[in-house]
């Protein structure tokens, strides 16, 4: 995976692709303002300093040595708990199932920001 750059201006598709979450997802980032952007001819473009600030707020507000549950690391990431899901899947995420639902450390969590950082 490519190393996020502060000069480059991303698309919201390429924001999308680079953090494993899904296209409504980041939409739902920009239209709260968690994530800025500005839409030039029907599609955002979001600077990577701002991608690069979201990260580092998240970042901060996760407890290394604490357990979430999926829901909780949905709700940190700001993104749908199908998403988490996904990325426990796929292996971006490291999590463990325990009665039925899954268990992230906040260190994982960080290691999952800090692979975007620049």
């Amino acid at each position: 995976r490519k190393k996020l750059r502060a000069s480059r201006v991303y698309t919201s598709r390429e924001v999308t692709g680079m953090l494993g979450i899904k296209r409504e997802d980041v939409l739902h980032l920009l239209n709260n303002e968690y994530l800025k952007g500005q839409k030039v001819d029907g599609q955002y473009r979001i600077k990577g300093t701002n991608i690069a600030f979201y990260l580092q707020k998240l970042y901060k507000a996760i407890h290394p040595t604490r357990i979430y549950n999926s829901q909780e690391t949905a709700r940190l990431l700001k993104v749908e708990r199908s998403n988490v899901l996904k990325l426990i899947a796929a292996g971006t995420l490291k999590g463990h199932l325990a009665n039925r639902n899954y268990r992230i450390s906040g260190k994982s969590i960080q290691e999952y920001l800090r692979r975007w950082s620049l």
